[in-house]
């Protein structure tokens, strides 16, 4: 069992608008596929899934999702596991596939990525993957304000 990167399609969007995570995980929650519509979320916007978005899958099912949003000086990455396989120690496997992608993709461009300074499980893994804290600072998000880290790999 490993997870192979394919296109992100619509239908692994709409999957992963209804994804529903146990709390306090269920801050990640997009609420559904007409919410995330309203909300003008990446995941509803073709040219995006197209260009930013890269799917994994495992034994021919939807497993998780990563996504690489070009910035001025930096390449922000995003991800997603489906919500059963999250605290399974899989966050390595999924991290490494976006390592290696981004690397071929975007050669030289500091790679970052946001988390939330509660998810200890994903600084974790973020961490052992190389990602070192930048900053911590609290910004409005849909679900209201919050404390992030910001880190980067190196």
């Amino acid at each position: 069992m490993a997870f192979k990167v394919r296109a992100f399609t619509e239908s692994d969007a709409k999957e992963v608008a209804g994804w529903k995570y146990e709390p306090p995980y269920d801050i990640y929650d997009f609420g559904g596929w007409k919410k995330a519509l309203a909300e003008g979320s990446g995941l509803t916007r073709p040219e995006l899934r197209e260009r930013e978005f890269y799917a994994l899958e495992e034994d021919g099912h939807f497993a998780g999702f990563f996504r690489f949003m070009p910035k001025e000086d930096h390449i922000m990455l995003a991800v997603g596991l489906r919500p059963g396989l999250c605290g399974r120690g899989r966050g390595g496997e999924l991290l490494a596939l976006a390592r290696e992608t981004w690397a071929g993709r975007y050669p030289g461009w500091p790679l970052r990525l946001e988390v939330r300074t509660f998810n200890q499980r994903a600084r974790k893994s973020y961490e052992k993957a190389g990602f070192r804290i930048l900053e911590e600072y609290e910004r409005t998000t849909p679900s209201g304000k919050g404390d992030f880290f910001l880190m980067e790999l190196g």
